[in-house]
Order: structure tokens, then sequence, then C-alpha cells
């Protein structure tokens, strides 16, 4: 019984290393300002379908990130993705009234850039 503890607090450690490590890894891309825009944004796609659920007021405080690099790249579609991020994150912690803003405010960019698809 001893051993069986030992060895799950081992897995647990070394499972949180890896996290992080993965953790370090995406930001390291997104951060980079070097590579392609389109390369930063799936970094943080990844990092949103990995710990959205588990972590999310990460994904909240990340989607700040994530709406400030799409303004700043004027892409109205990784605008449209952070706040979705944003809402998603939102209505996993269960506070269904930021979630309904963030969606009211996704559709207002689909209409404004006459993206059917996006509104569909």
């Amino acid at each position: 019984m001893k051993n069986l503890l030992l060895l799950l607090a081992a897995f647990l450690c070394l499972n949180q290393g890896l996290s992080q490590s993965n953790v370090d890894s995406l930001r390291s891309i997104w951060e980079n300002e070097s590579e392609q825009d389109s390369v930063r944004f799936a970094a943080l796609q990844t990092y949103y379908f990995d710990y959205s659920y588990s972590l999310p007021d990460s994904s909240i405080t990340l989607t700040d990130y994530h709406v400030k690099l799409a303004k700043e790249k004027n892409s109205s579609k990784e605008l449209a993705n952070a706040l979705n991020e944003k809402a998603l994150a939102f209505f996993v912690k269960n506070e269904i009234d930021s979630a309904v803003r963030y969606i009211n405010q996704i559709l207002e960019i689909h209409v404004k850039s006459n993206d059917s698809v996006g509104l569909a």
C-alpha cells in the first residue's frame, strides 16, 4: 500500500511537470513575434483545447492577450475566436450571464464582417 501511494505521488508530480512544460512551450510560441500569426493563434487554440475545462480562470486571462493580438493583427475571425473561448470559460464556471454577454459580442462581430458561416 505504501508503495502504491508513493507511485501515485510520483506520477502526479511527473504529470504536473509535463503539463507545465506543455504550457511553457505553447506560451513561447504565441509570444514569439517572429512566428507566423497562424502558428501563434494555433498555439492559443491548443492551450484552450487542453485547459479550458480544467483551468477556466487561466483561459479567461489568456483571452485578454488573444483579443489584443487579434486586434493588432486586424483579425475579426480571431477576435471572435478569443471571445468564444472566453464565453466557454465563463460557461464552465457556470457564470452564464457573462458567457451570454460574450456570445452577443461574437454575433456583432460576425454581423459587421458579413460572416454568414460565423453566424451559423
